[in-house]
């Protein structure tokens, strides 16, 4: 039988059921978030928790934060993704904004959109493709440096 996987941190232990997505070890704290299955959190103290898929949660030497959708995406952040669940298309091009150079205008139609996927934070030029690949929206690139977002038409 295969034994789980385990990561060990000055707060305490991570035992992996399924595939764990990430794991943040920080300023006494430590952020987890699970992709599929669950993981069991045990703190150096001897508090106990699951954490599902889907979900991600912080912890330190004593205590575990209630496991929470959110820290998905702030961990895909860290990784250098955006992660997006049914957001709308403005917030997901306002994050990758800070990683491009020039102007990403979106329209205000286009920017109610929902989107959900991965998106690479360090090429904005597949992310948008992805977006248009599988979203009713047109990616005009009028220079390097304009880029436009609207409705297909």
């Amino acid at each position: 039988a295969r034994r789980p996987f385990r990561v060990r941190t000055a707060e305490g232990t991570v035992r992996a059921l399924g595939r764990l997505a990430h794991h943040v070890a920080g300023a006494q704290r430590t952020v987890v978030v699970v992709h599929e299955h669950e993981v069991v959190v045990e703190t150096m103290a001897g508090a106990h928790g699951i954490v599902r898929a889907g979900t991600g949660a912080r912890f330190d030497a004593s205590r575990i934060d209630t496991p929470r959708a959110e820290l998905m995406a702030e961990a895909a952040w860290e990784a250098g993704w955006v992660d997006a669940r049914g957001r709308p298309l403005a917030e997901v091009i306002a994050a990758l904004r800070p990683y491009r150079s020039g102007t990403l205008r979106v329209s205000m139609a286009a920017g109610g959109l929902p989107v959900s996927g991965h998106f690479p934070l360090d090429d904005t030029d597949a992310a948008l493709d992805a977006l248009q690949d599988q979203m009713p929206i047109q990616v005009r690139r009028y220079t390097p440096w304009f880029v436009s977002i609207n409705v297909a038409t």
